[in-house]
């Protein structure tokens, strides 16, 4: 009986430790498969990632405000040139392009000026008139970014364009009749900007070719602006 008992009880302790070590060599092979299967899904996450190497952005967008001031070409007192009044502009505008650009924006522009006329006054001082345009204006510049950082975000930038500047209303206080101011002008521009992020900041002049006031010789505008604003 002891041989029989001894016998039946071996194959049991047999089964188990190799039911055991089978578990054991389950087990570990499990785990390592599931290793292998995560170094395997971390390896074509880094692979699918997107490489920086490119220009931050091709085409972006924002908007801007800032203040002005204007004065006509002809205006002078014994040679001094008048100075302008303070206006304002509010602006959109898209860009497109690399570190060679294109820009289009659209404007509401707020002008004041002084007026003078033979007659008014033999002093600075003396001269009291002004004129308050409102206009709308589409600008188009083509420019460089002399310098920018790696991502293109933030840049130095030069540009040169031409507006077209429809009137929309006017005032002054120097009997000039409204119809008297143009409508429809071009002028010129010339534009030095920086980007820091998604800060601008651009200094603007504006060049008038034709007489702004009928019957004024020389009453070309000249204005320059400070812009303020936001791309994204």
């Amino acid at each position: 009986m002891d041989n029989n008992s001894s016998n039946t009880s071996s194959p049991s302790m047999s089964n188990s430790s190799t039911n055991s070590s089978m578990g054991t060599t389950d087990n570990t092979s499990t785990g390592t498969y599931q290793s292998t299967t995560s170094s395997s899904g971390s390896n074509r996450s880094r692979e699918g990632r997107p490489k920086y190497d490119k220009p931050y952005k091709a085409f972006t967008g924002g908007f801007y405000a800032g203040a002005n001031t204007t004065r006509y070409r002809g205006e002078d007192v014994d040679g001094n040139n008048l100075n302008g009044r303070l206006g304002y502009q509010i602006g959109v505008f898209a860009r497109g392009g690399g570190r060679l650009y294109g820009q289009l924006g659209v404007e509401y522009f707020a002008t004041s000026s002084n007026f003078f006329n033979p007659g008014d006054g033999q002093t600075l001082n003396d001269i009291s008139g002004k004129i308050d345009t409102k206009w709308i204006q589409v600008p188009v510049l083509v420019g460089v970014k002399l310098a920018q950082s790696e991502r293109g975000i933030s840049a130095v930038r030069l540009a040169v364009g031409a507006e077209y500047a429809n009137r929309l209303s006017s005032s002054n206080n120097v009997n000039i009749d409204e119809g008297e101011i143009r409508s429809g002008t071009f002028l010129g521009l010339a534009n030095l900007g920086f980007d820091i992020g998604p800060l601008l900041i651009d200094f603007v002049y504006h060049h008038g070719f034709s007489d702004a006031v009928r019957g004024f010789n020389n009453s070309q505008r000249r204005t320059l602006g400070l812009n303020v604003g936001f791309k994204f």
